[in-house]
C-alpha cells in the first residue's frame, strides 16, 4: 500500500558469508523499502529523496529530465542494453477478424506502417526497430527481412488481397466500363474513387478498429 513501508535487516552469522560466490554480495546490514505513488516518482527524485530511478516512457525522459540536478550532472541519465529478450511492441493483427485472415492483406498493413515517421514525430526517436520476434535471444532470427515503409508494396500486395480501385474492378466487364464511360461524362471524379474496394464494394477496415491482440503479421 502506498504510504507503508517495510524493513529488512541482515540475519547475523550467514551461512554464506565465507562462500566466494557471495563476496561482495547481500552485504547490506539493513535494508528499507518505502512505498510512494507511481505518479510522485519524479518528484523524489527532483528533491534529491531517490538515487535510482528507472524510466520507460519516451515523452517524459525527454522533457521532464531538466531539472539543475540533471543540468549540474548531479544525476545522469544513461540508457543500458541488456542481452536479454525484449519486450513485443507494435502492429498486431487479430486473425479472428475476417479481414486480417488473408495473408497479402496482412502484409500490406506492414508496409503502410511507416516506422521511422512514427519514431521521429511520437517517440523522440528513442525507439528501434525490431526485426525478430524472438530478438535478444538464441531464437532470433539470423537474416531478418524488415518489412520497410512502401506505399507502393501496400498496393500490390492490396491488389493481390482483391482490393482495387473501384474503376479498375468496373473495367473487367463490358457493363462496368459503359458505367465507367457514363460515370466520367456525368460526373467529375469523386473522392472516393481511389478508395479501395474488394468485388463486393467492401472498404478495407480501418486497423486501429481491429486490430487489438492475435498473431502478428505474417
Amino acid at each position: 500500500m502506498r504510504g507503508e513501508s517495510v524493513t529488512f535487516t541482515r540475519v547475523p552469522g550467514w551461512w554464506g558469508d565465507g562462500k566466494r560466490r557471495f563476496q561482495g554480495l547481500f552485504n547490506f546490514d539493513r535494508i528499507h523499502i518505502r512505498v510512494i505513488p507511481n505518479e510522485r516518482r519524479l518528484d523524489w527524485l527532483r528533491r534529491g529523496e531517490l538515487d535510482l530511478m528507472q524510466e520507460s516512457t519516451a515523452r517524459t525522459w525527454n522533457e521532464e529530465y531538466t531539472f539543475p540536478a540533471v543540468r549540474n550532472g548531479w544525476l545522469r541519465r544513461a540508457r543500458v542494453f541488456t542481452d536479454t529478450p525484449s519486450g513485443i511492441y507494435g502492429l498486431h493483427m487479430n486473425l479472428e477478424a475476417p479481414i486480417f485472415r488473408n495473408k497479402d492483406f496482412r502484409k500490406a498493413m506492414q508496409y503502410l506502417f511507416n516506422f521511422e515517421r512514427l519514431n521521429q514525430n511520437l517517440m523522440f526517436d528513442e525507439y528501434f526497430r525490431a526485426n525478430s520476434f524472438f530478438e535478444g535471444t538464441e531464437y532470433a532470427l539470423k537474416s531478418p527481412w524488415p518489412y520497410a515503409f512502401d506505399p507502393a508494396k501496400a498496393r500490390e500486395y492490396l491488389a493481390r488481397a482483391g482490393y482495387r480501385r473501384p474503376a479498375e474492378i468496373r473495367a473487367q466487364s463490358w457493363w462496368g466500363r459503359l458505367v465507367g464511360v457514363v460515370r466520367g461524362l456525368l460526373f467529375m471524379r469523386s473522392d472516393t474513387d481511389d478508395v479501395l474496394v474488394n468485388e463486393r464494394g467492401e472498404k478495407p477496415a480501418s486497423p486501429s478498429s481491429t486490430a487489438a491482440r492475435g498473431s502478428s503479421a505474417t
